[in-house]
């Protein structure tokens, strides 16, 4: 909320040097939470916290493929920034209402990994790094016979 205020302000500003100045303050804004993002995700994911970084970068990064396109249109269509300032402050009011509205407390997940002392779980050990769909078993070696 804090950004987007700023954001607000940026438009408003009459110089240069005050928008410029209420642009870093709305990237520092940004900056503060951007960090419990990252360790949300390492958190709520367990070992598929990559995948999952994965997803959110995917997803997280369409905003810089369309805001271009929707500040382009903006200031076409008015002749001005300003609008295009509000347009982004208003999509990050939206994202602080959804954060608000859906995510719950943040709290470690059990992740279930499969062992050999569970006989209802899978005890195949798979190659997680092969990416052709078909899941190999690893060999497994003892620990000694590559020291000669």
């Amino acid at each position: 909320m804090l950004a987007a205020l700023l954001m607000v302000l940026a438009s408003l500003a009459e110089s240069g040097t005050t928008c410029v100045a209420f642009l870093i303050a709305t990237c520092a804004a940004l900056g503060l939470f951007t960090a419990n993002v990252w360790a949300m995700t390492q958190t709520l994911a367990g070992p598929a916290a990559g995948s999952w970084t994965g997803v959110q970068n995917c997803v997280g990064n369409m905003g810089g493929v369309i805001s271009p396109l929707v500040a382009g249109w903006s200031i076409g269509q008015t002749g001005t920034y300003q609008t295009a300032f509000y347009v982004a402050a208003l999509v990050m009011v939206a994202g602080a209402g959804a954060y608000a509205a859906l995510v719950g407390p943040i709290e470690p997940v059990r992740w279930v990994i499969a062992s050999d002392s569970d006989p209802s779980l899978p005890t195949k050990k798979t190659n997680p790094v092969d990416r052709t769909g078909d899941h190999h078993e690893i060999p497994q070696q003892d620990a000694t016979e590559n020291l000669s």
